[in-house]
């Protein structure tokens, strides 16, 4: 009898002179560096250790693990963010997105569960955001909003029968983690996700949905991020563009204290150029009517 593809893959592996370990050894050190190379942005080298990741996890785990998904997935991100391959990042969202629907068919850990359901809203929304690169979006549309249900489920399902991990003694964040899915997680997803969707919307011209999902992203940023990130002024500059085509409501609610445009070290991170658009553009003609 011919054993599985992954238990051959293992053969010959150790087969091969390997002076660096095991797989599972090579794979945890792979991990490490791919993920620093993904937060330096180092694309390039982040791309071939992902790579590695998806061949070693391949080896370790079959064709059906959450683990060998969660890479590739990982890969696509990269391609999508640090190298803007749309199509590349499409095939391994796919690719991750395919994987799960196996692991959901053999899974009975309730972890588990959750972890395929929070990775497979992971997959949609990076396949809706490459779709969108290409113009394809009525197929980028239906990705989205599949990963904004799942996601919310992913929300119900930790606040209603999953604990999580309890807060480290030492502060540091446990979520994340690549096997703990909490609201920590989920939230920066949801704020990914409804950035995509309120990109989407505008560029369908549908401005008051655009700005409902870019209040949305913001409160979610500030919530986790405080009111000094650099990436909230991206997200304010972007609610900036879409309220003169529409309503200018979705900014006012940040113009009275505690108003992160107001906030000292806000001011701070922000160029003057950001400021003085948000201001002439919807904070000025508001305070002019009332």
């Amino acid at each position: 009898r011919i054993p599985p593809l992954h238990v051959c893959a293992r053969m010959e592996f150790n087969m091969q002179d390997n002076d660096g370990g095991t797989p599972e050894q090579l794979r945890v050190d792979a991990l490490t560096q791919a993920a620093q190379a993904t937060l330096k942005k180092d694309g390039d080298t982040a791309v071939q250790l992902w790579v590695k990741c998806c061949a070693l996890s391949r080896i370790i785990f079959g064709d059906a693990h959450v683990e060998l998904a969660r890479c590739h997935i990982e890969l696509a991100s990269v391609y999508l963010e640090l190298k803007g391959f749309w199509e590349q990042s499409l095939s391994h969202a796919v690719k991750g997105r395919d994987i799960l629907l196996l692991v959901e068919k053999h899974v009975t850990s309730h972890d588990t569960r959750l972890l395929a359901l929070y990775h497979n809203s992971w997959a949609s929304c990076t396949i809706g955001r490459a779709l969108m690169m290409c113009d394809q979006l009525k197929e980028a549309g239906a990705s989205l909003r599949d990963a904004e249900l799942m996601c919310t489920e992913c929300g119900k399902i930790i606040s209603c029968s999953y604990s999580g991990p309890s807060p480290r003694a030492d502060g540091n964040d446990d979520s994340t983690h690549p096997h703990i899915v909490t609201m920590v997680t989920v939230a920066r997803l949801e704020e990914d996700i409804a950035c995509a969707l309120a990109r989407l919307s505008f560029k369908q011209n549908n401005y008051e949905l655009a700005g409902r999902y870019f209040t949305k992203a913001v409160d979610h940023h500030i919530s986790h991020h405080g009111n000094s990130s650099e990436g909230l002024i991206v997200l304010l500059q972007e609610l900036a563009r879409v309220c003169p085509h529409h309503s200018s409501s979705h900014l006012m609610k940040y113009a009275s204290p505690p108003c992160p445009l107001l906030m000292p070290s806000f001011r701070q991170k922000a160029t003057a150029r950001i400021i003085q658009l948000l201001l002439r553009r919807c904070l000025l003609p508001w305070i002019s009517a009332n």
